[in-house]
């Protein structure tokens, strides 16, 4: 057989090896069941691979309120969280939203893993191309996925009935880089960034989750309204902030219906800035004027600095939206940042 025929016949094993793989995973998690049990057979077949890959301290959380992730375990030497989502449509940005705003300081991992066998919307991979946030969100969905199914031979026969099979040179590669994290990874797209955080100052506090356009939001009641505005700064040199200001703007009419209501605890003690929203909407200017006499904010290099940030007063009952923006400067260039 000559060598162009050879090239034909190698292309179709690698597409029907990972045509096979694609098909047998998509046949099980596809099987008919309630949603709930549609997730538990992926969050199943998705521990079996962690695994058999290696992973370490895998805690997978049981049904209830799981803090942002269906997975925690160290891989490569990193924290990492996952959350699994077994859809027939494509992974929108509201099926995940929810889960990324439960995120609190220090409660955060090295890595986010968005498991799926079906590929991501448009918004969320927008907004992991985007990603503002200290973590690095690894997109497992789609072929990827496959590819990470392909990783786990043993997995495989298990769950899906397949013995014997042999990935190509080029299906190998594909898994390599995968698992030593060089695809399907988006690192923050700043060295610096700025999040804004609910704080509590002893006692249970309530949160609520609603939906906007834009997709699922987070409100705390009047009287629970104390936050930290965390910057972190990825680089190895010092970063000054010279600017700090904030906008808060009525976005909606109090929610008719909330989602979900969670109590929880914790005590702090940080710089603070007072915000009095009486008149909102208003602009706030200079805040760090509260915070630092000389008017800068010195983020140490690899380091976390925040600043609790109170609200006070009782505007018109409605839904409020606070939105920072800041000014970093360092020695080769300049940010604006926005949480």
């Amino acid at each position: 057989m000559g060598g162009g025929n050879d090239s034909l016949n190698e292309k179709d094993f690698q597409m029907t090896t990972l045509e096979t793989i694609s098909a047998a995973v998509t046949q099980y998690l596809s099987a008919e069941g309630t949603p709930q049990e549609k997730g538990d057979r992926l969050e199943r077949l998705f521990h079996e691979i962690l695994k058999e890959i290696d992973a370490k301290d895998i805690f997978r959380y049981t049904p209830g309120f799981q803090f942002g992730r269906d997975f925690f375990f160290r891989y490569n030497e990193h924290s990492w969280f996952a959350e699994c989502k077994n859809l027939s449509s494509r992974v929108d940005l509201s099926d995940v939203a929810d889960k990324i705003l439960c995120f609190g300081r220090g409660d955060h991992p090295e890595f986010y893993a968005v498991v799926s066998p079906t590929p991501p919307a448009n918004n969320l991979h927008n907004f992991f191309v985007r990603n503002p946030f200290s973590m690095t969100f690894v997109n497992w969905t789609g072929d990827d996925f496959f590819y990470l199914c392909a990783s786990a031979p043993r997995t495989m026969a298990k769950f899906c009935n397949l013995n014997d099979i042999e990935s190509s040179p080029a299906e190998q590669e594909a898994v390599r880089s995968l698992l030593k994290g060089e695809r399907a990874m988006f690192p923050p797209s700043s060295p610096v960034s700025v999040r804004l955080l609910h704080q509590v100052s002893g006692g249970p506090h309530l949160w609520s989750y609603f939906l906007r356009q834009e997709g699922v939001s987070k409100a705390f009641p009047h009287g629970y309204w104390h936050f930290e505005l965390v910057f972190a700064n990825r680089k190895d040199s010092e970063i000054q902030v010279d600017h700090l200001e904030c906008i808060v703007t009525r976005v909606a009419d109090l929610p008719k219906r909330v989602l979900g209501i969670y109590k929880v605890k914790g005590i702090t003690k940080k710089p603070r800035v007072i915000l009095d929203i009486s008149t909102a909407p208003n602009r706030y200017e200079n805040l760090l004027e509260q915070v630092q006499h000389d008017g800068y904010l010195r983020l140490n290099p690899n380091g976390l600095e925040p600043i609790l940030v109170d609200l006070v007063g009782a505007p018109p009952d409605g839904v409020y939206k606070l939105d920072f923006k800041a000014r970093c400067m360092t020695h080769e260039s300049e940010y604006e940042l926005r949480n």
